[in-house]
C-alpha cells in the first residue's frame, strides 16, 4: 500500500489536470453544487402542487439543473460565477 503524502504548505492550491485550482474555487464549486441540488429539491416539491402544464415546465427546469449539476467542473470558474449569480435571484 502506497502512503499518500500531503504538502501542507500548499493546502490553498491543488493541481487538477495541470491547472492550478485555488481553495476558493473549490469552495465556490461546492456552494454552487449545493445550491443547485437545493433548487432541484425545491422545484420537485413545487411540482406536486401545480397543474399538469406547470408540472411540465418545472420538470424541464429540473432536467436543466440536473444537467448543470452533473457537468459542472471546478476549473470552469466563469460558469460557476454565472450560475451563482442566477441562483441568487431565486428565493429559497
Amino acid at each position: 500500500m502506497k502512503l499518500i503524502q500531503f504538502n501542507l504548505n500548499r493546502l490553498d492550491k491543488t493541481q487538477l489536470e495541470q491547472q492550478d485550482i485555488e481553495y476558493k474555487h473549490i469552495i465556490d464549486y461546492e456552494i454552487v453544487r449545493g445550491a443547485v441540488c437545493s433548487l432541484i429539491f425545491k422545484l420537485s416539491r413545487q411540482e406536486k402542487l401545480v397543474d399538469s402544464k406547470q408540472q411540465e415546465i418545472i420538470q424541464k427546469n429540473i432536467n436543466k439543473l440536473i444537467y448543470i449539476r452533473d457537468h459542472l467542473q471546478i476549473q470552469d470558474h466563469s460558469s460557476i460565477q454565472n450560475i451563482m449569480s442566477e441562483i441568487r435571484l431565486v428565493e429559497f
